[in-house]
């Protein structure tokens, strides 16, 4: 009886465990940074900041508005973006076509919120990420997203990269422009 008991335990572990998540496979990469320091003033990160993002939905700002006199006395801002759509670089899922097998890049939503904190000799920026990947049937027919154990963790360096790419640019600049 007890033994009969452990298979049916093993059983439904199993398919408990095969229904959890999102079924895909992915490529291992080297995880990037999340988070990085600027020795600039938080006020010029967070204008990099704003450069970056301009060109992309703002869901929220915190504070919303911060006037000049305003940030000597600010600590931390934070800034959340909308989603963003776009191939995981990552994720795919596996099939076969006359017994050759294929991957096929899936489809992902990002959500990038950002938190720029006052640090001693500069500022440091966080990126928070959320990521959902788009689950497909076996007819390769969206059934909706669902979210990541592991995010991709490229698309914040990238962010932070961009963001450090910003400050070199706008200092590079000659003095009243």
């Amino acid at each position: 009886m007890r033994l009969r008991f452990s298979w049916i335990a093993v059983i439904v572990a199993f398919v408990l465990s095969a229904c959890a998540g999102p079924q895909y496979s992915r490529r291992e990469y080297a995880v990037n940074k999340t988070a990085r320091s600027f020795e600039y003033d938080m006020k010029d990160v967070w204008g990099a900041l704003e450069k970056v993002v301009e060109k992309k939905k703002v869901l929220e700002r915190d504070p919303k508005q911060v006037t000049p006199s305003e940030w000597s006395g600010l600590r931390e801002r934070a800034l959340e973006l909308d989603w963003a759509y776009s191939q995981s670089r990552d994720k795919y899922k596996t099939y076969t076509v006359n017994s050759i097998p294929k991957q096929q890049p899936l489809q992902v939503r990002v959500k990038h919120s950002f938190l720029v904190k006052r640090a001693l000799g500069g500022a440091e920026v966080e990126v928070r990420t959320l990521e959902e990947v788009e689950e497909l049937d076996d007819y390769g027919v969206s059934t909706g997203y669902a979210a990541v154990g592991e995010i991709d963790s490229s698309r914040p360096a990238e962010l932070l990269e961009q963001i450090g790419q910003a400050l070199l640019s706008a200092s590079a600049r000659p003095l009243g422009q």
